[in-house]
């Protein structure tokens, strides 16, 4: 071999190996990006910021059928690995000045798995504290529970297909002591048997 090819030989293998070492190090950083969590058992653990939920809500619809709360987003997801139950809710009223309370239950086969009621008021959600048509109605909440509170969850809740459960929002008036808008969502895990339409 001549001089040339050996410096074009080694230049083409340093080149390989610099590009292999870059490769692997833009993986190792794009893969090392996290949030600290806490799982059921207390460890800490990294979560990947983009993670499905263990359970999440899918369409909605008004469950009492005149509802003074006229909901356009509600939104409920339950992660297992860090034991946290997300929710989103976003509306309109034509209610004025009333204190609420608002419910949130999980049930699955006829049974209820989850319950939370949430006052407003002392969980800062402004926009139902109280009550008022001249402000857009916007909660949301990211709320850390117990293994006794997910115990009626059912383990197999989480990967059977085609799941049947189902989370219902109530909120109701202190004024009138009545359910005032009831809002109910499928609850599902994302698995299922359905199969996609054909494509031709």
């Amino acid at each position: 071999m001549t001089t040339l090819q050996i410096s074009f030989r080694s230049l083409w293998t340093g080149l390989l190996v610099l590009l292999s070492c870059l490769s692997a190090a833009a993986q190792s950083a794009g893969g090392s990006q996290c949030i600290q969590g806490t799982d059921s058992t207390g460890q800490q653990v990294c979560l990947d910021p983009n993670r499905r939920p263990t359970l999440y809500t899918q369409d909605f619809g008004d469950c009492q059928g005149n509802s003074l709360i006229n909901v356009t987003q509600f939104d409920g997801a339950y992660y297992s690995d860090n034991m946290t139950v997300t929710w989103n809710l976003q509306g309109e009223t034509s209610v004025y000045n009333d204190s609420v309370m608002i419910y949130i239950g999980v049930y699955a086969y006829g049974e209820t798995r989850f319950e939370l009621t949430v006052n407003p008021c002392n969980a800062n959600i402004f926009s139902l504290c109280p009550l008022n048509a001249s402000v857009p109605t916007q909660a949301s909440g990211a709320i850390p529970v117990a293994p006794s509170d997910v115990a009626g969850i059912p383990p197999i809740a989480y990967s059977i297909p085609d799941f049947e459960g189902q989370a219902i929002l109530r909120i109701f008036s202190n004024t009138t002591e009545s359910q005032i808008a009831c809002y109910s969502a499928v609850l599902t895990n994302g698995a299922t048997f359905a199969h996609p339409a054909a494509v031709e």
